[in-house]
């Protein structure tokens, strides 16, 4: 119901009707006084109706959620709560809180399981250049998981960007993309040059591929000895098929003929993981 505003009128008669001046100066006066305790009122009502003055209230800040809360709470086995305050993040922007919120949608900790927002949440940390994000969406659009088809030329565009940031996994799939010519132009040369950045970084199935090139000559110059020392380093990490690769050398270390005639090297790489 709106405002009234009080009755005034019959003091304005009496005023009019008077002629005397101090009558007339007192009248006026009443009504000045009147008029102004009727606006105070007014105003003090309408203040009431229109709600609290927010600025009388004091206003306690909301602690910030933090990574390491929701760290702590996932290493706690309290998925539920990690996965509520890594979303909060992840809606602000926060990369690894977005690669995380994916992770737990894949293994269904905390949220239910939904390879789906596995991959969109891959996806927002990935176009903010997170290399694990890109290597995981990468692998998605190799196997169609939470996408409607695969598509390779999409997976190889991701392992390289995670590549190029030194991913390790990403430059040794890169280099299988490369070797086979899967989504990417077959190039031995840059399956080589995939394979060792990631050998070099110890990924031992890339140093038993890069030793395949070398022992076949494909995509790089043919060093049998070469290839031997790669071997070695992958077999000490107790990769089977670099020890036994090592065991046909020594056979015959002197034909490294066996190794290069008539192979594909697409035939003996190992898979992408």
């Amino acid at each position: 119901m709106p405002l009234r505003s009080p009755r005034l009128p019959m003091v304005r008669v009496a005023a009019q009707r008077d002629s005397r001046p101090l009558v007339r100066f007192a009248l006026a006066l009443a009504v000045l006084t009147l008029s102004a305790a009727w606006l105070a009122l007014y105003a003090t009502t309408a203040k009431g109706a229109a709600g609290p003055n927010l600025s009388e209230y004091r206003v306690v800040p909301v602690p910030p959620v933090t990574f390491e809360q929701a760290a702590r709470a996932y290493d706690l086995g309290d998925f539920a709560r990690a996965a509520a305050l890594w979303r909060r993040l992840a809606e602000l922007g926060d990369a690894d809180a977005q690669f995380n919120l994916g992770v737990m949608h894949a293994r269904g900790q905390g949220v239910r399981p939904s390879l789906k927002m596995a991959v969109e949440w891959y996806r927002r940390a990935a176009h903010q250049g997170h290399a694990a994000a890109q290597y995981n969406l990468g692998v998605a659009y190799a196997k169609g998981i939470g996408l409607p088809r695969a598509d390779l030329h999409a997976a190889a565009h991701w392992w390289e960007q995670a590549a190029v940031q030194g991913h390790v996994q990403a430059q040794y799939n890169l280099g299988l993309a490369y070797a086979s010519g899967s989504g990417i132009e077959r190039n031995l040369v840059q399956a080589a040059k995939w394979w060792r950045r990631a050998a070099e970084q110890g990924d031992a199935a890339a140093q038993y591929n890069l030793g395949l090139l070398y022992a076949t000559g494909q995509g790089v110059n043919r060093d049998l000895a070469e290839a031997v020392r790669w071997w070695q380093r992958a077999a000490q990490q107790g990769f089977e098929h670099a020890a036994e690769a090592l065991k046909v050398v020594s056979v015959k270390p002197a034909k490294g003929e066996a190794w290069n005639k008539g192979r594909d090297v697409r035939k003996r790489v190992i898979p992408s993981r």
